[in-house]
Formats: structure tokens, sequence, C-alpha cells
């Protein structure tokens, strides 16, 4: 799957640089980002954890509005393909019943099962 993202004309590629943010805490992610090179570090309380290539940041937080927790810093020079959330939620909006439901619960792994999920996903 990474290869097809990768290799995808559809999506735009965005390079960042070491110590560039990425995403902002206290923002709602108006992209998402599939690295295919490099690294990110997210850094909570207690924690730091480094992600690599294949690692999806932002969607789950962008497709149902909520903020980050925290900052998404790259490590290395990161080369990734932009998901723009607004497009994701309308191809989203009209995939069928069992790929939305895939969606759903994928989501409230990501995010906790309280999560309020919008209205385009139910």
């Amino acid at each position: 799957l990474l290869y097809q993202v990768w290799s995808s004309s559809a999506l735009k590629t965005r390079v960042f640089t070491a110590g560039q943010i990425v995403l902002c805490a206290g923002e709602v992610p108006h992209d998402a980002f599939v690295l295919v090179t490099g690294e990110v570090e997210l850094v909570t309380i207690g924690d730091a954890y480094r992600l690599g290539p294949g690692s999806v940041i932002g969607l789950a937080q962008g497709l149902i509005g909520q903020v980050l927790s925290h900052d998404i810093r790259a490590s290395t020079v990161i080369n990734c393909k932009v998901i723009p959330i607004d497009a994701a939620c309308r191809e989203i909006a009209r995939i069928n019943p069992s790929l939305k439901g895939l969606f759903r619960l994928t989501l409230g792994r990501i995010l906790g099962p309280d999560e309020p999920l919008p209205g385009w996903l139910r």
C-alpha cells in the first residue's frame, strides 16, 4: 500500500527538513501525511515516539475534527504524500457501508471508543 501511495500522481508530495514542525498541537489538521522516507517524533508527557515510512499522521484527528494533543516534528528530512482532509471526507462519505464500517472501527481504535463520529461516517 505504501508503494501505491508513494507512486500516486493524485497526491501531492511535500518535504520537511529536520526539526521542522509537521503538525501543531492544539490545531485540527487540514492535511494528513503519509511518510514515504524519514522519521517524525511525537512527544507526549513522559514519552517520545518515532514514526517512519508508512506511518500516517493527522488523518484520524482531521477526519473527526479533533485537535492534536502534541506537536509532530520531523526528526530527519522527510518526504511525504499529502492527503487533504476535505477531499478524504468527501470520498469516504461516498463509499459503501462495509468500508465505512472499517473506517469507524479504525478510528475507534486510534482515538478511543467514546469519541463521537461525524455524521458523514455513520
